[in-house]
């Protein structure tokens, strides 16, 4: 994992208040797709939005829920049920948070997640210049550039986001 600063906690997402787009308990693709088309104004790029109304929720759980890579610690209602509320223009409380620090509370369990994870080195001070390709136009990795010492270096890997 690659971070231009020192600290990965120097990041906008650190200091993001509102919530994250998940679902309702009675949400529909549909809606989803229609209530973030309203809060971009309907300039928003049509394949960006089905993109996220596809897979948003499934990567919400994978790295973010209990159970999950990180394990987020989402506001609660009494019953134990994610605290959803509504923001912009959802028409259905389909926003999961943190008190008021939702940002933080992502980075930090991402952050310590990855940490804990033998699997992931964090590299910071580091920039991705280039993607690094196949002859056939495959992506394997990506050349970085070293802040510190101006060197640029191919890092390869089975996946390169």
């Amino acid at each position: 994992m690659l971070t231009a600063v020192a600290d990965p906690k120097q990041c906008n997402s650190f200091w993001a208040q509102g919530g994250i787009i998940y679902k309702a308990t009675d949400d529909h693709r549909e809606l989803l797709e229609s209530d973030i088309h309203t809060a971009g104004s309907r300039q928003n790029k049509f394949e960006a939005v089905s993109k996220l109304v596809a897979e948003g929720p499934g990567a919400v759980e994978e790295f973010l829920l209990e159970g999950s890579l990180a394990e987020v610690p989402f506001d609660r209602e009494e019953d134990g049920e994610l605290a959803r509320c509504f923001e912009a223009a959802h028409n259905r409380a389909r926003i999961i948070h943190w008190r008021d620090h939702t940002g933080k509370a992502i980075m930090d369990s991402l952050i310590q997640a990855v940490n804990a994870n033998p699997n992931i080195t964090m590299l910071t001070g580091c920039t991705a210049v280039d993607l690094a390709l196949t002859k056939s136009g495959t992506c394997v990795g990506a050349h970085v550039l070293h802040e510190a010492t101006g060197e640029v270096v191919t890092l390869l890997g089975g996946s390169t986001i």
